[in-house]
């Protein structure tokens, strides 16, 4: 296990996910049912705020849904599912119950990951812009 994954690497989400079922360690993600209507949102939406600069929607297994911007949306897709599973499993072993959102930021982007009932939406925004207003618009949208 211990690759690094650096920028501009493609990374397979499959492996992955094989690696942590084998490991018996894979975090509890609210049961399949219906899926939700993210996509929709987040096309009609959250896509248009002016912050946004690209989006990915995926369900809890990495299958693309939804993507617009420049951004390969597959690979970005499934490293966002890793991540918030590899979060969920840290939040839960330090009591901080389920992941609702992360974000990264970097010098020239930054990425804000919700888990929205069964799918995963990463949104891509101007790092330049405040976050905590984004946030908060981001939650109006998803009713939360």
């Amino acid at each position: 296990m211990g690759a690094t994954v650096r920028p501009g690497d493609v990374v397979n989400y499959r492996p992955v996910a094989q690696m942590i079922e084998a490991a018996g360690d894979v975090p509890s993600m609210p049961a399949r049912g219906a899926m939700s209507n993210l996509p929709q949102i987040a096309k009609t939406q959250i896509a248009k705020f002016p912050e946004v600069t690209a989006l990915v929607v995926t369900d809890d297994a990495g299958s693309l849904l939804e993507s617009s911007g420049d951004i390969d949306g597959e690979a970005l897709g499934a490293v966002h599912v890793v991540m918030t599973q590899a979060l969920t499993r840290c939040g839960n072993a330090l009591g901080l119950g389920p992941l609702q959102r992360l974000t990264v930021t970097g010098p020239r982007r930054a990425c804000l990951i919700a888990i929205y009932e069964q799918e995963v939406l990463g949104v891509y925004v101007d790092p330049s812009k405040p976050i905590g207003m984004f946030e908060k618009k981001l939650d109006t949208a998803l009713r939360r």
